[in-house]
């Protein structure tokens, strides 16, 4: 079975994965301190677990803002119709991509290269427009064939 057609994304080197997981956890926390404001958490196991919550999401910045990289000035993600490849300056290496999150203006993905170096980035639909939807078509294909439906997470009808 032929994938989806080839694509390629230029990436430009920033360090902006430390700084939305920071505001996601402001959100998390301003979102945790509501409900505690509003009576919500009304055991001391709701208010335990909104606390580990909160704990757990900054442990979680910080590791992110520690480990996050820098990406090289001419980075390229390519997906060849069968397999995705990470591309740095002239070296071309077989890479797999985990699609994290999804938010439809912005995507998270985890890309895992062979010598163990992980990369994380966040896509922007405004900034990679043109290859959009091929870039969804392609992490779809990929995360299907790779795991199939039922490791994926992907659910299909009649299965």
């Amino acid at each position: 079975m032929d994938g989806p057609s080839a694509l390629t994304l230029e990436l430009t080197g920033s360090k902006s994965d430390a700084a939305i997981a920071a505001g996601l956890c402001c959100v998390l926390l301003v979102c945790t301190t509501a409900l505690g404001v509003a009576g919500a958490l009304r055991s001391a196991e709701h208010l335990l677990a909104a606390v580990a919550l909160a704990v757990l999401s900054l442990a979680t910045s910080w590791y992110l803002a520690r480990r996050s990289e820098v990406l090289p000035l001419h980075a390229a993600l390519r997906w060849d119709g069968q397999g995705w490849l990470w591309s740095c300056g002239h070296d071309d290496a077989s890479c797999s991509v985990r699609w994290m999150m999804d938010l439809q203006y912005g995507m998270l993905l985890q890309v895992q290269l062979p010598g163990g170096t992980r990369h994380w980035l966040w896509l922007w639909r405004k900034a990679h427009a043109k290859n959009w939807f091929a870039l969804r078509r392609a992490l779809i294909f990929s995360a299907s064939t790779a795991d199939g439906p039922a490791e994926s997470g992907l659910s299909w009808p009649g299965v």
